[in-house]
Order: structure tokens, then C-alpha cells, then sequence
């Protein structure tokens, strides 16, 4: 249809002027030659104005039937897939409806059944920081209060190639310990337990799996969001989300998926290499887990910003002797007098304790490397057999200037992802020994 009253008004005197001019020139009458002539010049111009704008609604009618119909081969399409709706991406913005803000909704509106979730790290749900904690804290809350709600997580194995081949894309000078994945993964495990312990052991399940999904799902009982990951330098990528209904293909393929690595990763375990978490920021109970069966140990390895992980009284109090055993300590911590100060302390009273342990014979051979790399990441390598590893936060208030962030993992090489993961970091701790050993050596008894 033409809109515009004053194209179809033109539209309509055009054609009767043209027509009127037409008759005029084939009709027989006794118009002179001239006046003739000037009809003539004014039914072609009445047709050069009306003949365009014919066309121009002829075309018009055809386009707007062509996109309705493609329009209605979309929606069609949508409704026979059960796609409810598919959004730009999974970001807030200032529309008053995004998938964001109908995320949110769907967590408020929950009332009874589990919510499953699956991604590499789920960061937006369970980092403090993210968008949806405060989702999560609800139906965490939820589950306190009725027990007719809780959370099944997904997430990434610490030592899945995936994550590796995500750190690589993202950062190619960068660790896979340092990686922003890396963390990311163990800031959710963190959180996860935070939760758990404020509002019950069975408010969130999560497992942890090698091959890792490249999307995201969010699976309601009655309703599911998907959204698509891919590798890229520059995160978050902002792939469309799409939100299907739970009588969908879709949502039957997705959930399926779900439980099938839910039930996959819970029968076989994630790596078979026995990663053991210990809760509460307790690295006593880490190190008690890890040497109470040790009685020798060839080589000790100990990668630490802080002294406050480094406890020789243990050793001591159960017997262990070690060949040969090498400390990195973070020699100038930060640019703070105060905690330098009490860094420095710290370090000498650490080579006086481990000293001893050299005088009783139960270490041969000590050396104490200082290093300036800036690092949160510890670790400690026995042989290599096991290795018990963790982040550790700057925390100024207290009386060693640095606090354990998410509590230590033990891993085993049991398997050879679990020897992958040892390897890896002995290999970076000989380098750093080769590089500061000549140069930054604080104490050695050989």
C-alpha cells in the first residue's frame, strides 16, 4: 500500500490527465495542429509521473509481501524448533528486555527443581564480581529454606587440554598456571565451597570434566539458554544466546548432553589423577595428606611468594629425611617497607628452622633461592610423585602480609595427565632454579 497521501493523490491525476490527453490526441476532433502538439507534451509527462510511481507501488507490494513472507518462515522455523527467543548476546544493556535481564528473571522465578549448568569455568554465576552471583546466592538461599531447589555445575578440569589451548589463544607468553581460564576455573571451585559451607553441602553439586564444552547452558525444568563459545584473543566473544522450551529438540538434546557428561565425569572421574581439595585454607591438613605415608624423599621442591606455606616442623615432627631439597622464596614481596621488613624476618627465621633440620641429619643437602617474580601461585613437588599446589592473595592485615585464596589441591601422577601436571611445574621450577641460583642464592650448605 502507498502511505503518503500526496504520492497517490499525484499518482491519481496523473493517470486522468494522461488518459484525458490520450483520448484527446486518438478521438477525432478539431484541435489544432499546435494545441495538439502541447496535449501530447502533457500526456508524456503525466506518464513519465505516473508510470514510475505504478511501478514504484507494484515493486513496494511485491518487497513487502517477499519480507513478510521471509519473516514468517523465520518465526515459523523458531516455532517448530521451540525457540522461545534468541538475543544479541548474553550481555546487560539498556534495553528493558535482554537476555541478561530475563536470565535473572527465570533464576528469581525458580521454585522448585535443579538448575544445571555447564561451562568452561562459569564465572558470571559463582565469581562475587559476576552478574548472576546474586542469582545463585538466591537459590542457594532457596534450597536452605525449602530444599525443593538446587544447582548441578559443570565445569573445566584444571588439567584439560582445552584450558590449555584457551590460555595459548589468549595469551601466548603466558602460563597455563597464570592463565586468566586457569583462575577463572579456580576462583568458581573456591566460591562453590564458600557456598556450600554457608548454606548446606547440597545446595550446589559440581563436577569437573577433561573435555570441555565450548558453550555455556543453562538448563530450568521447564525451559533451557545456550549460548556458544569460541577460542579468540579478545574475550567475551558475545555469541547470540537462545532460550529454547522444555517440549524442544533443542532442550531434549541439550539436557541429554548435560547428564550424559554429569553421569560420564561422576562414574570415571574427570582425570582419574585424584586432584583432592582440601577445604578452609588449611595447609596443615594438605600437608598432612601429602607426607603421612612419606618416610624419604629424594628431592623436595618448594615454590613459594610466602613463608607462611613453608612448615619444616612437620617434616620433622614425622621423620621424613629428603636428599636434596631446594626452597624458592620471593625475595622483595612489593614495594611496601613495612611488609618487606617483615618479609625479610620471616625469611631468616626461615633459614634458621630449616637449618636445623640440616644439623639433625634429616636433610643432606638445602638450598634457599630469593627471586623477584611476581607470582600468586605456590607449589610443592615431592619427587615426582605428588605435588600440592594453590593461589595465594595479598592480605596486608595480617601478620605474614599474604593469606591462601582458595585452599590447596594435591595432585597424583597416578595417570598421565597427572604426570603432565608435575612435569610441567618442575620444569618451570629447575629453569628458575638455573636462572637464580648463581646470582640470588640466600643459603646453602654445600
Amino acid at each position: 500500500m502507498i502511505k503518503e497521501p500526496k504520492i497517490l493523490a499525484a499518482m491519481i491525476i496523473a493517470f486522468i490527465v494522461f488518459v484525458l490527453f490520450t483520448l484527446l490526441l486518438i478521438l477525432p476532433t478539431n484541435i489544432p495542429i499546435g494545441l495538439t502538439y502541447v496535449f501530447a507534451v502533457i500526456g508524456q509527462l503525466s506518464a513519465a509521473i505516473f508510470f514510475p510511481i505504478l511501478i514504484s507501488f507494484l515493486y513496494n507490494q511485491v518487497k513487502e509481501k517477499e519480507e513478510g513472507e521471509v519473516v514468517w518462515r523465520v518465526f515459523k522455523e523458531f516455532f517448530e524448533g521451540g525457540i522461545i527467543r534468541v538475543y544479541k548476546d548474553r550481555e546487560d544493556n539498556d534495553q528493558p528486555e535482554n537476555g541478561h535481564k530475563d536470565l535473572k528473571k527465570d533464576f528469581l522465578n525458580h521454585k522448585e527443581g535443579t538448575i544445571k549448568l555447564i561451562g568452561v569455568s562459569l564465572r558470571v554465576f559463582f565469581h562475587q564480581s559476576g552478574p548472576h552471583y546474586s542469582s545463585i546466592e538466591e537459590i542457594c538461599n532457596k534450597h536452605l529454606r525449602y530444599k525443593k531447589v538446587d544447582i548441578h555445575a559443570l565445569i573445566c578440569d584444571l588439567s584439560s587440554p582445552e584450558l590449555a589451548n584457551r590460555a595459548n589463544v589468549e595469551n601466548p607468553n603466558c602460563n597455563l598456571e597464570e592463565s586468566i581460564g586457569y583462575n577463572e576455573v579456580k576462583g568458581t571451585i573456591s566460591s562453590i565451597e564458600k557456598l556450600k559451607g554457608m548454606y548446606g553441602t547440597n545446595s550446589i553439586l559440581f563436577q569437573q570434566f577433561i573435555s570441555a564444552p565450548y558453550c555455556t547452558a543453562i538448563i530450568f525444568p521447564d525451559k533451557c539458554y545456550i549460548s556458544q563459545n569460541i577460542l579468540s584473543p579478545n574475550p567475551p566473544v558475545k555469541l547470540p544466546l537462545i532460550k529454547f522450551s522444555k517440549d524442544s529438540h533443542g532442550y531434549k538434546m541439550i539436557s541429554e548432553y548435560f547428564d550424559y557428561v554429569w553421569n560420564d565425569t561422576k562414574k570415571n572421574g574427570s582425570t582419574k589423577m585424584k586432584p583432592m581439595k582440601i577445604f578452609s585454607n588449611d595447609v596443615t591438613r594438605a600437608y598432612t595428606h601429602m607426607f603421612s605415608k612419606v618416610k624419604h624423599i629424594n628431592k623436595l621442591r618448594i615454590y613459594a611468594p610466602s613463608t607462611a606455606i613453608i612448615q619444616p616442623h612437620f617434616l620433622a615432627n614425622n621423620d621424613i629425611e629428603i636428599d636434596d631439597c631446594v626452597i624458592m622464596i620471593r625475595k622483595v614481596p612489593i614495594n611496601d617497607k613495612l611488609y618487606s621488613d617483615v618479609h625479610s624476618r620471616e625469611i631468616d627465621s626461615l633459614i634458621d628452622r630449616w637449618k636445623m633440620m640440616v644439623d639433625d641429619g634429616r636433610i643432606k643437602k638445602l638450598a634457599i633461592i630469593g627471586y623477584d617474580k611476581i607470582s600468586d601461585l605456590y607449589y610443592i613437588v615431592c619427587d615426582d610423585n605428588i605435588l600440592m599446589t594453590d593461589l595465594f592473595a595479598l592480605n596486608t592485615k595480617s601478620t605474614s602480609g599474604q593469606q591462601t585464596n582458595n585452599g590447596p589441591i594435591i595432585y597424583y601422577n597416578d595417570t598421565l595427565e597427572g604426570r603432565e601436571y608435575i612435569m610441567r611445574c618442575i620444569k618451570q621450577f629447575d629453569n628458575y632454579e638455573k636462572h637464580y641460583k648463581e646470582s640470588a642464592t640466600i643459603y646453602k650448605n654445600y
